[in-house]
């Protein structure tokens, strides 16, 4: 499995962590770029250490940090498939809706 690590801005959304960014991490990897993700983290927040990070009240590492797995599959189907699929249906969905307004415009002026 494939993984990205994202910071959690708790009202901002998710951001990427400098130096690390939306690079895929392999499951062997993780734990090292846990702890790269929480050092970056600290030192942008001005401090030397987690216990110090957590005695100033901040939101804990495990809950600022968010691990995300990279899907190679959803609802069955292998993620490009997917993709595929639901541009394909909006693409037919768009036309079908294009061609009613065809058809109600040409009864229009027909008349």
């Amino acid at each position: 499995m494939t993984y990205i690590i994202l910071r959690d801005t708790f009202g901002g959304g998710l951001e990427t962590i400098s130096n690390i960014g939306l690079e895929v991490i392999d499951e062997h990897q993780l734990d090292n770029y846990i702890c790269d993700a929480a050092e970056i983290i600290l030192a942008e927040d001005g401090h030397e250490s987690l216990s110090e990070y957590d005695e100033d009240g901040y939101t804990p590492m495990g809950e600022t940090l968010v691990i995300c797995e990279v899907l190679n599959e959803f609802k069955g189907l292998s993620s490009n498939v997917y993709i595929q699929d639901v541009l394909k249906n909006k693409e037919d969905q768009k036309e079908a809706e294009e061609y009613q307004l065809y058809l109600k415009l040409k009864e229009k002026f027909e008349k």
